[in-house]
């Protein structure tokens, strides 16, 4: 047996009263393909990205269940043929094996052993760097000491 999910769109036309009606057949199409149902939604009205068959909103209906390969695509064409649905997509929900939900157990433990972990330690906060010392701005030179300096200086025989 294999999980699947329906997603069913049904038309803005349809009354919250009869939602319920129209949700009650497709589970009981569902159940007449050898299915048994795991979990029933209804996510309500929503606005459509496009407009499918003049309709602006969609009501939606999810029903997840369990149901061998097989008897998938005798499901779709029974559905197909109600006028009550928009639209409809059966997905294939993978199933996790044992050793999966157990690796992902022990890391999501993991994880909150480091986060607790990180909690605990304090974070060490750096000492404040000490100031420079503050170099006092050389003295305002003339024109004229300027350029003495800078002839002294390229008399040297070391440049």
């Amino acid at each position: 047996m294999q999980r699947y999910e329906l997603l069913a769109i049904l038309p803005q036309h349809v009354a919250d009263t009869e939602v319920a009606a129209i949700a009650s057949q497709i589970t009981e199409k569902i159940r007449g393909s050898q299915a048994t149902i795991v979990r029933e939604d209804h996510l309500g009205r929503r606005k459509l990205a496009y407009k499918i068959k003049a309709s602006t909103h969609g009501t939606y209906e999810l029903v997840q269940f369990d149901m061998e390969s097989e008897h998938v695509k005798p499901l779709e064409q029974s559905l197909q043929l109600m006028p009550e649905i928009l639209r409809f997509q059966i997905v294939k929900i993978p199933t996790k094996s044992e050793e999966q939900l157990a690796r992902e157990r022990a890391l999501q433990e993991k994880l909150a052993r480091q986060m607790a972990h990180a909690a605990r330690v304090e974070v060490a906060t750096p000492e404040p760097i000490a100031a420079a010392a503050v170099v006092p701005p050389a003295p305002q030179l003339s024109t004229e000491e300027l350029s003495k300096k800078l002839d002294e200086l390229l008399e040297k025989p070391e440049i």
